[in-house]
């Protein structure tokens, strides 16, 4: 919302078409007219406001408003107290709204207001800073924070791998807005690292999957999955029924104790693989072979090693602060599930992991939501989460990581918590032949290669996808990543060595984070142009994956896949630095285009014209703009990494497999970054869509606007359109920017990142 002043005229004020016509004394309300005739009401006292509609004028005044097009001001009073607007372009008042009627009344409540001020003012500064500043001290298993100016609880819960919920709960008196600089926080003391290596991570970070349904999500995997029908208890193998103690499962010969809240039966933080430490670091996941004993799971697991995601842009943090990743979590196995049939979840409040951060409790609230919804649609599904390794834990790359196949290892974690749902979901009631992958972002990006894996055959593991802002992305081989990996090795001394893998694996945890965490990030100027990034390897994945697509090495199933308008905007605040033409070029240059001929880079700029109209946010004409080439860059990166991959997937599969795709608008007003990416989970605009994917492998329920499978044809795709009602659904052609998508997928196929 903008800030205005007296000065600032009617035209930037009111809704488009909209006209002041006049002001009634007695009531103290300000009368316009929209273009369509129909007449409007402020509220009283204000000049701007909150507009009501009104069957008319007051009857004294029919016949007398003006229809002039110019901007209107104040004219006499007349005797009913209704006062018509000078339309008078050589008034000495032209151009400025009257507002002196009541600036007495204003001047006179200034003191008392003043007043007020100063007593809160004195009250802040001798009652409540003292005490708030105060440090307490903290019980054994207790270490203190003390908050630092600009400081939020969203920044102090996710750089601690915590829920905001958490840390509210560790300190009950925390009043978050505001949060007051050089108070004191309590929170549980950090194991110590030989302890973490333990509990050491192996996988999924952002994806979600679920079962039918399983319902599988790729960026933290979670599983949604459909319950068989319930079976009589004496011929269980297991039960999800709580107990007085809470609900119970088995697992081989081990019981599993889990927790029932609002209704929704959990069992969190269920190891599923060896923690990957010490040998075992940098290398494919080794699976637990059976369960023994008992396992408590009523809390969650630790999160994997997180990538330090930094934001240098400030007024990125003015803007977006709430959704920002996390930073400094964990190692540690962990698995989430949600197993009864009877309850429902929506679609998470995503955070981007981007490979790089992501771990499975930052859904748990959504995930008891979508599993909620499901039963309100009569279509239960059961959802499961599982961390897997991101960053240079999981995606390192090289000549010496492939050459003993320990590449792709967040992707094998993956492919082992998919294993883990086919072996064991049974086990909760769950159907292990209907599991749906589910997918945003790098978890929808993950979902599709596990669509190309395998020489396409998903082996039983899965029957469909539901991958929203990601699809096969152009992956070069590992090879592109030694630089990286080198960097790694320089900075752990373990140059020289003849074995510098095994030499890395030795390398104290927390001297390789500090080191990872020297790596640039999809916040830093380099963007979506990452680091660690899954890669051709020859073994999990042979090709480039869209090299693959074109080949028709892919999983057989239904998919549904699809965007956000304006993906590309929220990555480009990070890179406000490029405020001319040469420094778009370089940015090109230096990350997405750099072995791309000069020729072939001067076509992009080309396609991707220096007009704010014709960037991201789209359809804002000049708005938005925040320097010259922020626009121009959003839509560029939006494009190459989401919008190109995602259209080049569907139109070269749509005639082995049914494809249902959209596109979302929904939040397009947001300031500077409109429909902005993950928008489409934030409005939860396809939960009941997901759910019902989940069930039948066909979004449809019947009603209108039917959704059209997709064909190069008619092109027709599903548009959630800004207006967040009945009439925000809307079937669409996926006709925009053809030549600019056409033109990047042909280079990302001759020039993979």
């Amino acid at each position: 919302m903008g800030r205005w002043t007296q000065y600032d005229e009617d035209d930037y004020r009111l809704p488009e078409g909209m006209k002041r016509i006049g002001y009634d004394a007695d009531s103290g309300r300000y009368y316009f007219r929209d273009r369509d005739g129909s007449f409007w009401r402020g509220e009283e006292g204000s000049e701007f406001g909150e507009l009501t509609r009104v069957a008319d004028l007051p009857s004294s005044m029919a016949g007398t408003t003006t229809t002039s097009g110019d901007d209107l001001e104040a004219a006499p009073t007349y005797s009913n107290g209704y006062q018509l607007l000078n339309t008078d372009p050589n008034s000495t008042m032209a151009r400025k709204p009257h507002i002196d009627i009541n600036a007495g009344a204003y001047r006179t409540l200034f003191p008392f207001f003043l007043i007020i001020a100063v007593v809160l003012l004195l009250v802040w500064r001798l009652i409540l800073s003292p005490g708030l500043a105060a440090r307490e001290s903290c019980s054994s298993d207790m270490q203190a924070y003390y908050v630092q100016p600009g400081d939020s609880c969203w920044d102090i819960a996710q750089a601690h791998g915590i829920s905001v919920d958490k840390l509210q709960g560790l300190n009950p008196k925390l009043q978050c807005e505001p949060l007051m600089p050089g108070s004191t926080l309590g929170l549980r003391r950090e194991r110590s690292r030989q302890t973490n290596a333990v509990l050491s991570p192996s996988m999924v970070s952002q994806h979600r999957f679920y079962s039918a349904p399983v319902l599988s999500t790729m960026s933290n995997i979670y599983v949604m999955y459909r319950p068989r029908a319930r079976r009589d208890s004496s011929t269980s193998t297991a039960s999800a029924t709580p107990t007085s103690s809470g609900p119970t499962a088995t697992l081989d010969q081990a019981t599993v104790y889990g927790v029932s809240t609002s209704g929704v039966h959990k069992f969190l933080g269920i190891p599923y693989a060896s923690p990957p430490v010490n040998n075992l670091r940098f290398n494919q996941p080794v699976v637990l072979s059976s369960y023994n004993g008992s396992i408590d799971a009523k809390n969650f697991g630790y999160s994997c090693p997180q990538q330090n995601v930094s934001f240098t842009s400030q007024f990125f943090h003015d803007i977006f602060h709430r959704r920002r990743a996390a930073s400094v979590k964990l190692e540690v196995d962990q698995t989430w599930t949600g197993v009864d049939a009877n309850d429902a979840n929506q679609p998470p409040e995503n955070e981007d992991c981007g490979f790089e951060t992501g771990t499975t409790y930052y859904y748990d609230d959504s995930a008891a939501a979508l599993v909620r919804r499901s039963v309100d649609l009569g279509e239960p599904l059961m959802y499961i989460s599982m961390n897997y390794r991101v960053s240079g834990w999981g995606f390192l790359a090289s000549q010496e990581t492939k050459a003993v196949n320990a590449t792709n290892n967040g992707l094998r974690d993956q492919r082992a918590a998919l294993q883990w749902i086919n072996k064991y979901i049974s086990n909760f009631g769950g159907d292990p032949s209907r599991v749906t992958l589910w997918g945003q972002s790098a978890g929808a990006i993950s979902a599709s290669l596990h669509m190309l894996t395998n020489g396409g055959d998903p082996a039983g593991l899965f029957r469909g996808a539901f991958m929203q802002s990601g699809a096969p992305i152009p992956a070069g081989d590992v090879t592109r990543g030694q630089v990286w990996y080198d960097q790694l090795v320089n900075q752990t001394n373990c140059t020289g060595q003849n074995d510098t893998l095994s030499c890395l694996r030795t390398v104290p945890f927390e001297e390789m984070k500090t080191v990872i965490n020297r790596t640039p990030n999809y916040y830093d100027y380099t963007s979506l142009d990452l680091v660690w990034v899954p890669r051709a390897d020859g073994d999990f994945l042979p090709d480039n994956p869209q090299r693959l697509v074109l080949n028709g090495t892919v999983a057989n199933i239904p998919i549904v896949s699809g965007n956000c308008a304006d993906e590309g905007t929220v990555f480009s605040l990070t890179s406000l630095n490029i405020t001319s033409n040469d420094d778009f070029r370089s940015f090109l240059e230096y990350n997405y285009l750099s072995d791309v001929p000069d020729q072939n880079v001067s076509d992009v700029l080309e396609l991707y014209p220096d007009n704010r109209e014709d960037g991201s946010p789209f359809n804002t004409s000049v708005l938005n703009g925040i320097t010259s080439q922020y626009k121009r860059n959003a839509a560029f990166q939006g494009d190459v990494v989401f919008q190109a991959p995602r259209r080049f997937f569907v139109q070269q599969r749509y005639a082995s497999q049914y494809i249902w795709s959209y596109q979302s608008s929904r939040g397009m007003d947001t300031p500077f970054v409109g429909a902005y990416h993950s928008s489409d989970l934030s409005y939860h605009v396809l939960d009941d869509y997901l759910v019902r994917f989940v069930t039948n492998l066909d979004p449809n329920n019947g009603t209108e606007p039917g959704w059209p499978k997709y064909d190069n044809d008619s092109k027709q795709i599903l548009w959630f359109t800004h207006d967040d009602d009945d009439t925000g659904v809307q079937v669409s052609t996926d006709d925009y920017r053809v030549p600019q998508m056409a033109y990047l997928t042909n280079l990302s196929l001759a020039y993979p990142l």
